[in-house]
């Protein structure tokens, strides 16, 4: 039997999600559905509003049969970084065909020409782009702006962020040679559906009952338990944190970060002298160079330590180094003994075993893993401390 895949953050998950869900089951003969969904860390540049494993449940709760988790390295690098990992890993179980994700176009054969397009780009592309960023465009403005000159179509496509993930998808999926079939479905609109941006601006104003009727019943319980319990996270959570790291670090330290250079990490420095939280210090540093997601991403990574030797090491070696999963449903637990035949990476199931299952490459992202979950507990609104915490967790299962 072969699986379903989705990509997804789930950040949190809502209706347009649950829609997603239902009309994936509704077209692929209800076959298993298999999540690769970013951990506590996202490819925004924040901490997750809600942790992977509730997250997780939530995904379980709502259609999912199996939540693999994408490794933070991928979770919280630009788009066709997040795209190649999390397609790989897809790859990687043996058991998933299709690809189904959310697009604004709706129309695959315009994605899939948007993605031919980039993987043979036209001689003069590259020129082009360097004529963009030097006016001081941002690389994904460049970029868009020079696929319009060689390509009809690439300006309503690229221009549109699900759309454009979406080309990232197909793109990763012929550069790794692989044969999942990748669908698209066009978002749902309507006035139940909000987007996951707007839900986590309400939870953090405390305007979660005002709009309730945006989220799913059974995902409103879990997002009101762990309200009560001030365990939403936010990225201004982690601003002493970040001040330490600029004030203990020299520039050329700070420049090995990924997505940083020697010019960013003077500006992060210099604006941190009179301001302290990290959004602050973000809307001063920007530039037409730089977007606000990229500025996020840059300074999640000082605080997670991740370097940019380190993710170039990962993508030499072919990317994600194991198949971690979160959660399962229990009369889906014979996806695992598909995986344990047809993968061809490791698979984590109890991460107590994980020196014994992992080789040295696979264990060094790995303890990244485990080293961001305790970073995202600072994150929290109680801003309790944590130690091992993936250790004490176990796989959530419904």
């Amino acid at each position: 039997m072969c699986a379903t895949g989705i990509i997804a953050e789930f950040n949190p998950f809502h209706n347009g999600h649950l829609k997603l869900m239902q009309t994936v089951k509704s077209e692929n003969g209800n076959k298993p559905v298999v999540i690769v969904m970013s951990g506590n860390f996202v490819q925004r540049g924040e901490p997750a509003i809600i942790d992977k494993w509730a997250r997780a449940q939530m995904a379980l709760e709502n259609g999912a049969d199996l939540v693999i988790e994408l490794p933070v390295y991928y979770a919280t690098a630009g788009a066709a970084y997040f795209a190649r990992g999390a397609a790989s890993l897809l790859e990687a179980t043996g058991i998933v065909n299709e690809l189904f994700f959310g697009s604004e176009c709706g129309e695959i054969e315009k994605i899939n020409s948007a993605g031919n397009f980039f993987i043979d780009e036209p001689k003069n592309f590259s020129g082009s782009m360097k004529k963009y960023l030097s006016e001081g465009m941002s690389y994904p403005s460049a970029r868009q702006k020079a696929a319009a000159d060689f390509f009809c179509v690439a300006d309503g496509i690229i221009s549109q962020p699900n759309n454009t993930l979406g080309v990232e998808y197909i793109i990763a999926l012929k550069k790794i040679g692989s044969n999942i079939i990748p669908k698209t479905v066009k978002r749902f609109d309507g006035s139940d559906i909000s987007s996951a941006k707007f839900l986590r601006k309400i939870f953090a104003e405390d305007e979660i009952n005002l709009h309730a009727d945006k989220l799913p019943q059974n995902i409103l319980k879990i997002i009101e338990k762990k309200y009560a319990a001030k365990s939403f996270a936010a990225l201004d959570n982690l601003s002493a944190v970040f001040h330490y790291l600029l004030k203990t670090q020299t520039v050329s330290k700070l420049a090995a970060y990924l997505d940083i250079d020697e010019a960013l990490a003077r500006r992060f420095a210099e604006c941190s002298g009179s301001r302290f939280f990290m959004s602050d210090i973000i809307f001063a540093v920007k530039t037409k160079r730089y977007t606000h997601t990229h500025l996020q991403r840059a300074a999640l990574h000082v605080i997670l330590n991740i370097e940019t030797e380190n993710m170039e090491m990962f993508e030499k070696s072919g990317g994600p180094q194991y198949i971690r999963v979160l959660g399962f449903k229990k009369e889906s637990a014979f996806l695992f003994k598909l995986m344990q035949k047809k993968s061809t990476l490791p698979l984590l199931t109890n991460i107590k075993n994980a020196n014994n299952v992992l080789p040295e490459l696979a264990m060094k992202m790995f303890l990244k893993e485990i080293e961001s979950t305790d970073i995202y507990f600072l994150a929290q609104k109680n801003g309790a401390g944590q130690k091992n915490y993936e250790y004490r967790t176990p796989l959530v299962i419904i």
